[in-house]
């Protein structure tokens, strides 16, 4: 998943941001704001402004194992359709 951060004012010179995480142990977060789950529990990503404002703004984040399919089922399963035909050229 990736997370989107917004630097207020519109007209701000630095819009740039740094993201951390509370807890490497249970999810990491790139410069680019994707978050990659590595263990369950709940932990905080933080986008700070790099303008040196100490602005900041927090997501918390409950990351669970993933689970897994136990079956598909398809609607429809047999169709027939008719073959599409080339419309016939106009005459001139």
């Amino acid at each position: 998943m990736k997370l989107k951060a917004t630097v207020l004012p519109k007209n701000a010179t630095i819009k740039s941001v740094k993201w951390t995480t509370n807890k490497k142990s249970i999810a990491t977060v790139s410069s680019t704001g994707r978050v990659l789950g590595t263990g369950e529990g709940i932990v905080k990503i933080k986008a700070s402004a790099k303008d040196g404002s100490g602005k900041s703004a927090t997501c918390i984040l409950h990351v669970v194992e993933p689970i897994e399919a136990t079956g598909i089922t398809v609607a429809n399963s047999q169709i027939t359709v008719a073959k599409e035909r080339l419309p016939s050229p106009a005459l001139p």
